[in-house]
C-alpha cells in the first residue's frame, strides 16, 4: 500500500466568499426604483408643461382684459386727427394721463395706442413720437387681425425681448 503524506492547511488569511453583484435585492431595487424614477421624472415634465401653458393662457387673458379696460377710458375720435408734432396737444396729453393711471394701477410695463398701419398715437413710454412705427406689433398681425376686424381683445404669444426678459402683449380695440 502506498503511503499518503498528511496534508496540512496553510496558515494565513481565509478568503471569504463574495456575494455576487446581481443578488435578488439588487435586481428588485433596479426593477422597481428605475421605472419609478423614470415615471416620476416624466410626470414632473408633463405637469410643468401643463402649468406653463395654463399660466401663459391666464397671463394672456389678463393682459387682454387690462387692454380692454384701458380702451374703455379712451375716445378714439380724439386720436384720429393726431399727427407728428401733436405730442403736447390736449387730446394726446389727456389720453396719456389716462393710460398712465391704468399703467400705475395695474403694474403693466407699458400701454400704447396705435392705428391699423402700426403708427403710434399715444404711448406711456417717454419720447415716443406720434407716427412712430411699432415693428413689434407688426409681428402680431394674426392677433391684431381679430382686433381690427371683429373687435375682440387678444394677447400675443410669449416672446423674449432684446433685454432677455419674457414679454407678452395684450391688444384691444379703441372705438
Amino acid at each position: 500500500m502506498p503511503r499518503v503524506a498528511p496534508r496540512f492547511a496553510r496558515s494565513g488569511r481565509l478568503k471569504t466568499a463574495r456575494r455576487p453583484f446581481s443578488t435578488i435585492l439588487t435586481k428588485l431595487l433596479l426593477a422597481f426604483a428605475v421605472p419609478t424614477t423614470v415615471l416620476f421624472a416624466g410626470f414632473a415634465v408633463f405637469a410643468h408643461e401643463i402649468a406653463r401653458r395654463d399660466l401663459d393662457h391666464e397671463l394672456g387673458q389678463r393682459l387682454a382684459a387690462v387692454a380692454a379696460a384701458a380702451a374703455t377710458q379712451i375716445r378714439g375720435k380724439y386720436l384720429v386727427d393726431l399727427g407728428p408734432g401733436d405730442e403736447h396737444s390736449r387730446a394726446a396729453l389727456n389720453v396719456g394721463r389716462k393710460l398712465a393711471a391704468v399703467k400705475d394701477a395695474t403694474g403693466i410695463d407699458r400701454l400704447f395706442v396705435f392705428d391699423p398701419r402700426f403708427h403710434a398715437r399715444v404711448d406711456t413710454r417717454p419720447g415716443v413720437a406720434i407716427g412712430t412705427t411699432y415693428f413689434r406689433a407688426k409681428l402680431d398681425r394674426h392677433e391684431l387681425a381679430e382686433v381690427f376686424s371683429r373687435g375682440d381683445a387678444v394677447a400675443s404669444v410669449l416672446f423674449t425681448g432684446a433685454d432677455g426678459q419674457l414679454y407678452k402683449t395684450g391688444y384691444a380695440p379703441v372705438f
